[in-house]
């Protein structure tokens, strides 16, 4: 989710609230027994990680275990990465920019469109298919941190159905039904509005140049209320971000409603929560 139409509204924030919106996340995201790297914003997760956990499924079922060469070779995986491109590809054939793979970059519209000309070229001997014209987006390799292959969840969602039923329904499970990566989105949205109303309605702040000090301790507050000390919002569970988000609009509806008495009385309210 996005937050341009709150922009207007920033003016009086420090730029690091923008700034930090924008930026890619890097989740670790719970599936089973799986643990997935993907960024919260790009949907990008490592494909080698994926695959590996589902082999390991099905040589536990007795199964053989399948090769990703084969799989993204395949004329029907092809097509399907190809589908995909379409409607979610970038445009852009270097979207893996920095160690978090893809944070979003400050380019035009017209940079942002779907690739034009890519086709697929089967051969008809080796029953293998590949794209031409051109590179795609929502799936690319890279070397150091983080390297490997890294794909569009699209993507991860078919692979995992190429390897076990069970692990597709538990992806299908976590990103659908309890849509992780938009709570996150959500989450981190509202964390914005309620530094705007901290601004507007907090008793005895309304006129400081800077709440910078409310901002952080608030997060503080936040986080230990439903992570605990040690815990960190790129690895919490659906349940843990849903209630970010709802903490964080009901404290801005204490606030707007003129609730919040002072500063020790807003950090009781968020105890209380």
């Amino acid at each position: 989710m996005g937050f341009a139409v709150n922009l207007p509204m920033l003016r009086s924030l420090n730029i690091v609230y923008t700034v930090d919106m924008k930026t890619n996340k890097m989740m670790e995201v719970n599936i089973g027994g799986f643990t997935l790297p993907i960024g919260h914003k790009t949907q990008m997760g490592s494909l080698n990680a994926l695959w590996a956990y589902g082999n390991g499924l099905r040589k536990a079922k007795g199964l053989n275990e399948l090769q990703l060469d084969n799989y993204l070779r395949s004329p029907d995986t092809i097509e399907f990465l190809l589908a995909v491109e379409k409607r979610y590809g970038t445009g852009i054939s270097k979207c893996v920019e920095s160690t978090y793979l893809g944070e979003p970059m400050n380019t035009g519209d017209s940079d942002l469109s779907p690739k034009q000309g890519l086709t697929i070229e089967y051969n008809k001997k080796t029953g293998y298919a590949k794209v031409v014209g051109g590179e795609l987006s929502i799936i690319k390799t890279k070397r150091g941190k983080y390297g490997g292959t890294w794909a569009h969840l699209q993507v991860l969602t078919h692979a995992a159905g190429k390897l076990n039923a069970d692990f597709l329904v538990e992806i299908i499970h976590v990103f659908l039904n309890d849509k992780i990566l938009g709570w996150r989105d959500i989450g981190g949205d509202n964390y914005i509005s309620l530094n705007i109303a901290i601004d507007k309605f907090l008793p005895g702040r309304e006129a400081k140049s800077s709440n910078m000090g409310i901002y952080i301790n608030t997060a503080k507050l936040l986080k230990a209320k439903i992570l605990g000390d040690e815990g960190n919002w790129n690895n919490a569970t659906p349940v843990q971000l849903t209630k970010r988000a709802k903490f964080e609009e009901k404290l801005i509806t204490l606030l707007e409603m003129d609730v919040v008495r002072d500063w020790e009385h807003f950090k009781e309210l968020i105890h209380r929560l």
